[in-house]
């Protein structure tokens, strides 16, 4: 009677025994997918190295779309000079001091509408570069909080690995000795108050 009880015991403990290992296993898993999730991901370092290079050179659609206005409003200002040189000349005048200020006057619309969009673009570039300062910096606090968040979760799942076992040799050795003195005493019928 006595060796049947103390071969459910062992048997018992071993499965305890597996039954905590797959725990502390599944556990760690845990561990590692939560390691993994604190991680910074490549569109993350992406969208941060693009924010950088905006608060560092400045929005490169912004340098475009000014390129493209300056550009217009030079033509137009050539076209301005060219009409105001044709009416000139047309009037005879091509050498005059009146044909003179008349461009003078038309470069001067020119460069100051030119003055003017890139005053725009500076300040529409400086608002750009520090609308990527911001960015770069919200996108660090939600890495540091999704980082705390993941050491924290990390901390209740060592809390668990601990609360099982862990890889505790001296824990399965207490559950097989145990066992046996919980089978010795079922087999024998004899509890310690008996003694």
């Amino acid at each position: 009677m006595g060796g049947i009880g103390m071969a459910k015991a062992a048997s018992s403990a071993y499965g305890k025994e597996q039954d905590r290992k797959n725990n502390v296993n599944a556990l760690n898993t845990k561990k590692k997918a939560l390691e993994n999730l604190a991680n910074v991901t490549p569109s993350e370092r992406r969208y941060v190295r693009k924010k950088r290079e905006i608060a560092a050179k400045g929005d490169p659609l912004l340098k475009a779309q000014s390129a493209e206005t300056t550009q217009a409003i030079k033509q137009v200002g050539s076209d301005n000079r060219m009409a105001s040189m044709g009416q000139s000349v047309s009037q005879g005048l091509e050498n005059s001091v009146v044909a003179q200020e008349l461009r003078r006057r038309v470069d001067k619309d020119t460069l100051s509408q030119v003055a003017k969009e890139a005053r725009m673009l500076a300040a529409k570039n400086a608002k750009a570069k520090q609308m990527a300062e911001l960015d770069i910096e919200k996108m660090n606090m939600k890495t540091d909080d999704r980082r705390r968040d993941v050491n924290y979760k990390k901390g209740m799942v060592d809390a668990e690995i601990a609360g099982v076992g862990g890889y505790d040799r001296w824990g399965t050795l207490a559950n097989v000795a145990l066992a046996g003195v919980e089978s010795g005493v079922d087999a024998y019928g004899v509890g310690w108050e008996d003694e």
